[in-house]
């Protein structure tokens, strides 16, 4: 059965939308995204990677159908190590992806980026 859901998740759940509920991406980009029985994947992020979260939200993904689906979003960080995930949990059917994973974390204030988006 925990395999069944993983693969309906991947296939249900696999491009992040990043654009805003009215506005549409330029193009979609596929990708595979990592989901687990969410409390393996909070065991996860918490013992391995000793992330703890700081940020909820409301995400949404859009899947292969083109329609999008909710779920809540945490975002995690381990700030002596730098790394950083963002997850989205779909309760309904107790599973959890990752959507991104990273290092190098900061919080940034009054930051420019490189195409001149400020901060």
């Amino acid at each position: 059965m925990y395999k069944f859901l993983i693969l309906v998740t991947i296939v249900l759940f696999p491009n992040l939308s990043f654009a805003q509920e009215n506005s549409k991406p330029q193009f979609n980009l596929p990708t595979l995204i990592q989901c687990g029985q969410s409390s393996a994947v909070w065991d996860i992020l918490q013992n391995k990677y000793q992330e703890k979260p700081f940020a909820l939200g409301i995400g949404s993904l859009i899947r292969n159908d083109g329609l999008p689906v909710s779920g809540d979003l945490v975002m995690w960080t381990n700030p002596d190590k730098k790394s950083f995930t963002v997850s989205v949990t779909f309760p309904e059917v107790g599973v959890t992806c990752m959507i991104v994973n990273g290092r190098e974390f900061q919080l940034l204030e009054g930051y420019e980026t490189k195409s001149g988006l400020r901060l």
